[in-house]
């Protein structure tokens, strides 16, 4: 999802119009809120890589 922006024309709040998902990310539409600007912006946005470790097994290698 896009992370939002600040429009460079008006200083308000932008959304995310258009989202073209690719691999390594996305190309983002994104519209300024404001009626009397509505500036548009296309950026990429890399995906964020989140690390899942794997969770360790216990062994059935146990001295008795």
């Amino acid at each position: 999802m896009g992370q939002g922006k600040i429009c460079p024309e008006c200083r308000y709040y932008m959304y995310a119009l258009i989202e073209d998902k690719e691999p390594g990310g996305a190309w983002i539409l994104y519209e300024c809120r404001n009626e009397h600007c509505k500036f548009r912006e296309r950026v990429y946005e890399e995906q964020e890589l989140i690390y899942h470790p794997i969770d360790e097994q216990p062994s059935n290698n146990q001295s008795i």
